[in-house]
């Protein structure tokens, strides 16, 4: 899960709930060499894609990102704000929702919600397999005492 800058939290907040009912998920929300390592290392160990978070301003290096992961032979989804995006053309896939801007900084929420949604539709994909993961994440949380009722 990529989201560099504005994107990094809806990045962080997405794998917060798919590590739950993924096997592997990471996130990538610092550029540089480091993100190149980390986009080498997800396709070591497997990953067959990346999903990312690419919001106005649209970060040179999530662009960069986008374009080696492709080249990696991974495929690309992206959540981003318009179809007008610089990032729609490094994407397999682009999923569009507004950013608000009548603020002084942008409002994410819509990129939220899809996100959640793109979740969903994962786990909807393998239910059974989710649910599995679902009920041992509680069995784990249970036993470790994680959570004040």
């Amino acid at each position: 899960m990529l989201g560099l800058r504005a994107a990094a939290p809806l990045a962080a907040y997405f794998a917060y709930f798919a590590t739950k009912v993924l096997p592997d998920v990471r996130v990538l929300d610092s550029g540089g060499s480091l993100l190149d390592d980390r986009l080498e290392q997800a396709r070591s160990a497997g990953a067959t894609a990346l999903l990312a978070v690419v919001l106005p301003r649209y970060p040179r290096e999530s662009l960069d990102a986008l374009r080696d992961a492709r080249a990696a032979g991974l495929s690309t989804v992206v959540i981003t704000d318009s179809p007008m995006s610089p990032a729609v053309e490094h994407a397999d896939v682009a999923l569009t929702a507004a950013v608000g801007t009548q603020l002084v900084f942008d409002l994410h929420t819509a990129p939220m919600a899809l996100s959640m949604v793109v979740l969903q539709a994962i786990c909807d994909a393998a239910p059974g397999d989710a649910q599995r993961r679902l009920e041992e994440f509680e069995q784990s949380v249970t036993r470790r005492q994680i959570f004040v009722t």
